[in-house]
């Protein structure tokens, strides 16, 4: 009889650790997709922004195109629901919507052949995305780059 019981007793413990953990977990995820995301249109970003430096800027145009759909990706997944660490920031969606503003100008200008524009209207996004997780203490390797490129020029 008592070992039934501590069985019992080991089983529901189990069950809730599972349980807990598993719901912390399934809790926690969006954050990763939406880093997985951002990460995603970033490469078209650094694509277009070495194409842009090269005066390719038809190539680069291309890969501006393929940003502006993931980036319209982001914020019709992202924007009225954004994950949990971003969901008191007051400038969210001001965020996510400038940063579309900008991938488009540059698209326009690139489009144009105005490579030197198109560069100086995309470069701000690197500094957007790193202040966006600053206010709201997230930390991911590029924030690691951005310092180490800072700190090569100074």
């Amino acid at each position: 009889m008592v070992n039934y019981c501590i069985r019992n007793l080991i089983i529901i413990i189990t069950f809730f650790l599972f349980t807990a953990s598993s719901i912390s977990i399934a809790h926690s995820a969006p954050i990763h997709d939406f880093n997985k995301a951002v990460a995603k249109a970033y490469k078209f970003y650094r694509e277009a922004f070495f194409l842009l430096k090269t005066d390719n800027h038809p190539v680069a145009s291309i890969e501006l195109e393929k940003m502006v759909i993931q980036w319209n990706s982001i914020i019709r997944n992202f924007g009225p629901t954004p994950p949990e660490i971003f969901s008191n920031d007051q400038q969210w969606m001001d965020t996510l919507n400038s940063i579309s503003r900008a991938i488009s100008q540059g698209l326009d200008e690139s489009i144009e052949g105005n490579s030197k524009k198109a560069i100086k209207t995309l470069k701000p996004i690197r500094k957007i995305l790193s202040n966006l997780r600053e206010r709201n203490g997230v930390y991911v390797y590029s924030d690691t780059i951005n310092k180490a490129n800072a700190a090569f020029k100074e």
